[in-house]
């Protein structure tokens, strides 16, 4: 059948060092252990200064980006509407430019791989 086989080993199990602990847990880490908080002082509070430029109020007006970015009438393009521009329509040859325009060059022969360089060579073994 194919109940439990018979195991000739010990299975394994967590090193001693790092099984799990029996007393209570006290809620402190290794991370914690190793770097502890330190007490560092507070940041300066940011020194306010009075401005001399006085408010007048909330801004009225138009920003250097409204200004400088306009709407071009121009610049809107229309999609290009299938049928404008027609293929002749017919039965597929199976020609492509690269094929119709293709000049075969004819190659230089091959030199040989391999030049005996004395007459105890053998090309047999």
């Amino acid at each position: 059948g194919f109940g439990p086989k018979a195991v000739p080993y010990q299975k394994a199990g967590p090193p001693a060092a790092e099984a799990t602990q029996s007393g209570p847990f006290d809620g402190s880490t290794t991370y914690g252990r190793a770097f502890p908080l330190r007490q560092v002082p507070a940041p300066p509070a940011p020194v306010t200064r009075a401005t001399n430029i006085e408010s007048s109020g909330p801004f009225v007006g138009e920003s250097l980006y409204k200004s400088t970015f306009t709407n071009m009438g121009n610049a809107k393009r229309h999609p290009k509407r299938p049928g404008q521009e027609r293929v002749e329509t017919g039965p597929f040859c199976g020609d492509t430019t690269y094929r119709n325009t293709y000049v075969p060059k004819q190659a230089a022969p091959r030199e040989p791989d391999c030049v005996p360089c004395c007459s105890d060579c053998d090309d047999d073994e």
